[in-house]
């Protein structure tokens, strides 16, 4: 997608996700400069690139029969969902057309950081290896960084396409830990 001289929008000034929330109509308006070939291309990618979302139903929560205390364990439950797959899709391996003997299978990472200390590690970092369907959910074991209002950020990051990266706030409460 080059600017030689064309007034029309960029995939470059539009980004990745943006762009595969066009319309087809929209995509082609933006590709008018690419051949018919280079148009398909674009498509089929369209077609195959995965999308997440976060579903509501993302929370932390306390061991059973237990609080959410500093320096206690607690889980993080996830909930994705990929909405450019239909409920018994499978997913295929990366859309890599410049390595045609390669077959890459994508791999995810889900990210627990607390944004207030931005120099501390993570409070979690898990490989989805087997997010394969269309939905994942999971429960993730983590250390309660502090007490009082807590609030993370998830992020759920593909090491095989860069732009689709899904980001989530999470809000939680704990107790101090000598608080009983």
């Amino acid at each position: 997608f080059s600017e030689q001289g064309s007034q029309e929008p960029s995939l470059s000034r539009v980004g990745l996700r943006a762009f595969l929330d066009q319309s087809a109509s929209e995509r082609r308006r933006m590709m008018q400069s690419l051949g018919q070939q280079e148009c398909a291309d674009v498509e089929e990618f369209v077609r195959a690139v995965p999308r997440l979302e976060l579903l509501a139903a993302t929370s932390v929560v306390a061991e059973p029969g237990s609080e959410l205390r500093e320096g206690e364990t607690a889980k993080l439950r996830v909930v994705l969902r990929r909405v450019n797959l239909c409920k018994d899709e499978a997913v295929g391996a990366v859309h890599a057309p410049f390595f045609p003997g390669a077959s890459l299978a994508e791999v995810w990472w889900l990210v627990f950081s607390s944004p207030d200390g931005q120099s501390a590690p993570p409070l979690l970092c898990r490989r989805l290896a087997s997010f394969v369907g269309r939905d994942l959910q999971g429960e993730f074991e983590f250390e309660v960084p502090a007490s009082g209002k807590c609030t993370c950020l998830l992020s759920v990051m593909c090491d095989s396409y860069s732009g689709l990266d899904v980001e989530k706030r999470i809000c939680f409460t704990a107790k101090r830990a000598d608080a009983r």
